[in-house]
């Protein structure tokens, strides 16, 4: 796994496993991309995608936690959309209360994703038994 694709928690900062692909195992997160788009101009302009994550149990922390205090709009928006993912899929939440549970448990593989090859070199296999 490249460095890049270790990325910190928004909130607690805690580094995440997110590699880029679906069939590449990595740390259970919430992604939120951000863009920027024009609307009323001709041509119309983008800016890049900026993709940050957030953990679990950050994401259930702030679902069911009070809305933002600060207001603004942006700030309700990311809590709306977090607040509807956790309280549409259960699987967040059986995910924070497993970290909470056991913190050091091992990645588990989402259906139709690979081992990675890298995992199984002899080299590592002989330090790891050392």
């Amino acid at each position: 796994m490249k460095n890049r694709d270790i990325q910190p928690c928004i909130r607690c900062g805690c580094g995440l496993k997110v590699p880029g692909g679906i069939t590449m195992t990595g740390d259970q997160a919430i992604a939120v991309y951000i863009e920027c788009l024009t609307v009323g101009f001709r041509p119309r302009a983008r800016s890049g995608k900026q993709r940050d994550a957030i953990c679990v149990n950050c994401a259930v922390s702030m679902a069911f936690g009070p809305p933002p205090s600060d207001g603004g709009t942006f700030n309700m928006h990311i809590y709306q959309m977090l607040h509807e993912i956790v309280r549409d899929h259960k699987s967040i939440v059986d995910a924070a209360h497993s970290h909470l549970v056991s913190p050091d448990q091992a990645l588990r593989l989402m259906p139709g994703s690979q081992r990675d090859k890298t995992l199984e070199a002899p080299a590592l296999k002989a330090a790891a038994l050392r």
